[in-house]
């Protein structure tokens, strides 16, 4: 299932394409605005398995990965165990995110919800603000 606006994969209030399984399982979502993939509510890519466990998340910002509060890449066996986990800022792959979100403890907090001291030191480490 595809939405298209002006022959571009776009939407705006849901996922711009969505796949089954013949089980009746959602086997994919993918959040998309002008081709882009793009959601800063949630994972723009999403997986799983026919058994609905989920297989694997990725966040994007304007086609590119991102995730400012928490990994912008997770990946699951079929038995639901994390085997992958990658942070990225702006495309770029960020392994010292992860320590730096435990130790300011907002490892999952939305970045918005952040106080401006969090705000200031992620911006002042990262060179980036945490959107």
């Amino acid at each position: 299932e595809w939405y298209c606006v002006h022959h571009h994969r776009h939407r705006t209030d849901g996922p711009a394409n969505a796949a089954w399984y013949k089980n009746g399982q959602l086997r994919e979502e993918w959040y998309l605005v002008d081709n882009l993939k793009h959601r800063l509510d949630g994972p723009a890519k999403c997986f799983w398995y026919k058994t609905g466990q989920p297989e694997l998340q990725e966040y994007y910002r304007e086609d590119q990965l991102h995730r400012a509060d928490g990994p912008a890449r997770q990946g699951w066996a079929a038995n639901g165990q994390l085997t992958l986990e990658q942070y990225y800022l702006n495309h770029q792959e960020r392994p010292e995110l992860a320590a730096w979100l435990a130790r300011h403890q907002v490892q999952g907090m939305p970045a918005g919800s952040w106080g401006e001291d969090q705000v200031a030191a992620f911006t002042d480490a990262f060179g980036t603000a945490p959107v």
